[in-house]
């Protein structure tokens, strides 16, 4: 008996009752940052209204207010509250209202270092009797030595010596500072020690001093110098009485000379 392999592979023909479902679609979550162009969801207008009424403006609702204004604090009364006191101090709670209710005392260790006891001032009063009485007693000591000593007597020579003993210290200081000043003002010259010499002169460039030349100029102005009258000139303006203005305005000027005559020789006619 011969077999199909081919019936491994299962039946290719689709059934009509079998009903083929729909691919889920996998959506990619975005890791991006950028706002997406999506319009905002629209605000609920029940939710803005209260009791389905739309509300007023802050300066229009604060007008209709009825509990504010001078009208509602008339009508308010000033009476104190029942059950208030009136005036006084509040009533203590109890005797010891001031005291620590914690249970916890200090120790007297703690009181010792704190310097509440007044140990720690006595102590300091004893240190400080102690210390002024020792300074009695060396003011007393020193005041007794001083007697002791006496007054300083010294003889003529004694003195003398003493004055010339502080002359010689003085001229020995004033000649010790005189060589110092000596030997700092004087030239120290460094010389130079030649390890070889060379073989070719070096020549040493003199420059020549350049002298300043002064050119001595004796300026004359014409403001200084006197005015004189050239020989034979006439005096201006002629003699007294005469014409006024020199050569070129005395006397008439020429006749100016006549132009040309307009005639028929000039013009002969075309004809």
């Amino acid at each position: 008996m011969s077999t199909n392999p081919f019936d491994l592979l299962g039946n290719d023909v689709e059934d009509d009752t079998q009903v083929a479902s729909i691919p889920k679609e996998l959506v990619k979550k975005s890791t991006s940052s950028k706002k997406k162009d999506v319009p905002p969801p629209s605000a609920d207008k029940k939710r803005a209204s209260k009791n389905g009424r739309p509300s007023l403006p802050a300066n229009e609702a604060a007008v209709r207010d009825k509990s504010v204004g001078r009208g509602a604090n008339r009508a308010r009364s000033t009476d104190a509250p029942a059950g208030a006191k009136k005036g006084g101090k509040p009533k203590s709670t109890g005797p010891n209202d001031r005291k620590s209710r914690t249970g916890k005392t200090d120790s007297a260790k703690k009181l010792k270092q704190a310097g509440w006891t007044g140990e720690d001032g006595e102590r300091e009063l004893q240190t400080e009797e102690a210390a002024a009485e020792d300074v009695t007693e060396e003011v007393a000591a020193e005041e007794a030595a001083e007697e002791a000593k006496g007054p300083a007597k010294k003889s003529l020579q004694e003195y003398l010596a003493e004055i010339e003993a502080q002359k010689e210290a003085t001229a020995s200081t004033t000649a010790s500072s005189r060589t110092i000043e000596a030997l700092v003002g004087e030239k120290i010259e460094k010389k130079e020690e030649v390890f070889f010499n060379s073989t070719v002169a070096k020549k040493e460039k003199q420059k020549a001093r350049k002298e300043k030349q002064t050119l001595d100029i004796s300026a004359v102005f014409s403001d200084e110098l006197p005015f004189e009258r050239r020989s034979g000139a006439p005096r201006r303006g002629g003699a007294r009485g005469g014409a006024r203005g020199g050569k070129k305005s005395a006397g008439r000027k020429p006749a100016a000379a006549k132009g040309a005559v307009l005639d028929d020789k000039n013009f002969p006619s075309l004809g």
